[in-house]
């Protein structure tokens, strides 16, 4: 028999993120726990903060790509994805799941909303700051393993992060012999780029009161913070604002 979502209370707040834009941050001030990779936190019995822990495996970003993401098959692979998180909160007796993992939101978007309760945070952040966080890991791990390894962290980075330039439903084209003269930091603006006209595509499907539109610059202040907490309905963690996450 097959399950109708829509029948089911569960509320799903999901994250439409870049990265880098404190999606960890979040986990944790609404959390009410100090951030830890791949954990869970229950800020109360029917509410759940997930960040890493149940984002997309790179198999599925991989067949994601090859459909359009609204079309059937499209949103059967996102169904599939949902129907494992829907099984695990229901045996929990989870009824309201706040995920911040930006890989999620991205690929799994066009599917919530189309059939669960939800609210989408759009989040943002300076587009140099997004860039230069990532250039800096990777200099960092180039660092401790080697320019080999880097590059083939990068290889698979552009593959996984999000629809890359030889994608077939990217919206954002570049000649292939430019990419390949492009630096890290070039690289990355595009990637910045692609994602906020992926959300500017998305965006008139949504219910107008079912997203709230927020920056990493915002949601560090006690006002932004608040903001937020207003529209998802979720009292945050005073102490630990000026706790640093995932840097």
């Amino acid at each position: 028999m097959a399950l109708n979502y829509k029948k089911f209370d569960l509320e799903i707040i999901f994250v439409f993120s870049i990265g880098r834009s404190g999606t960890a941050y979040l986990a944790q001030v609404f959390g009410h726990k100090p951030w830890k990779q791949k954990d869970i936190a229950f800020p109360d019995k029917r509410t759940a903060v997930v960040h890493e822990k149940w984002g997309m495996q790179q198999k599925l970003v991989e067949q994601l790509k090859l459909v359009k993401p609204t079309s059937d098959a499209g949103l059967e692979i996102q169904k599939e994805k949902l129907k494992s998180i829907f099984r695990i909160c229901k045996t929990k007796g989870i009824e309201r799941l706040f995920i911040t993992d930006s890989t999620f939101g991205r690929w799994c978007a066009y599917y919530i909303i189309q059939n669960y309760n939800y609210k989408v945070i759009f989040l943002g952040r300076n587009k140099n700051d997004v860039v230069n966080s990532w250039v800096n890991r990777y200099k960092n791990y180039k660092k401790n393993h080697g320019k080999k390894a880097t590059n083939e962290l990068l290889s698979d980075r552009w593959k996984y992060m999000y629809y890359n330039i030889t994608d077939k439903y990217t919206l954002l084209h570049v000649d292939k012999s430019k990419w390949k003269k492009y630096s890290i930091k070039e690289k990355m603006g595009w990637y910045y780029d692609e994602f906020l006209a992926k959300w500017n595509e998305l965006k008139p499907s949504i219910e107008k009161e079912k997203y709230f539109e927020t920056s990493y610059e915002e949601i560090i202040t006690i006002q932004g913070l608040t903001d937020l907490s207003k529209f998802i309905d979720m009292s945050f963690d005073y102490d630990l604002i000026n706790k640093k996450v995932n840097y």
